[in-house]
């Protein structure tokens, strides 16, 4: 990074963010795919669970609580890529992001966890219980815990665009720092030209 003028610093924090801005897109458009056939996937293994509180139901009202839960799945799914897009976690640079900034461990996390809300009074009209008995990271058996708790292939798919964010990320974040480091030396430097031609 160092070598760098100011200019050339800006160049490369602007490209480097646009390839950023691509890559978020990337990735939100892979959840949007992903995050229905993983509710399906979470409810169908909850009804595997639950076989017992399953037998008892009537078809009719069974047959309620699935329209109501696949009326209720695009919806959550078109809620949470939206909050994701408008969430500006995406760019953001703590002081040690460039160390470890993945999705998995940022506030993004949690709005991909809330996937679940919608789909929690619905399981529960039925009796079905959804608190997770061990919230570790979770609130329910259906908030992903992490991508590993997405169905093959997608948990890899996802894992591997998330590194590649990390990593623009810290290329990102690393370019950010460098400029304000260059534009403080430039400010003192003029500071000082300044004062000893008086």
């Amino acid at each position: 990074m160092s070598g760098l003028s100011i200019e050339q610093a800006k160049a490369k924090l602007f490209e480097t963010r646009k390839n950023l801005e691509r890559r978020v897109e990337e990735i939100l458009g892979e959840l949007k795919g992903t995050m229905p056939v993983y509710l399906e996937w979470k409810v169908n293994q909850m009804m595997e669970d639950n076989a017992d509180l399953v037998r008892q139901i009537p078809d009719e009202r069974l047959k309620a609580l699935k329209r109501n839960i696949n009326e209720a799945i695009p919806k959550a799914v078109d809620d949470v890529v939206t909050r994701l897009r408008k969430s500006d976690e995406w760019l953001k640079c703590g002081d040690q992001s460039f160390l470890f900034h993945f999705i998995g461990t940022s506030p993004l996390w949690k709005v991909i966890q809330s996937i679940e809300q919608p789909l929690i009074p619905i399981l529960r009209s039925e009796k079905f219980e959804t608190l997770d008995k061990y919230p570790l990271g979770r609130s329910s058996t259906i908030a992903p815990l992490s991508w590993d708790s997405f169905p093959e292939p997608y948990d890899k798919r996802l894992q591997a665009l998330d590194d590649e964010y990390s990593k623009m990320m810290s290329e990102y974040c690393g370019t950010s720092r460098e400029l304000q480091r260059l534009e403080l030396v430039k400010k003192r430097q003029d500071t000082s030209a300044r004062w000893k031609s008086l």
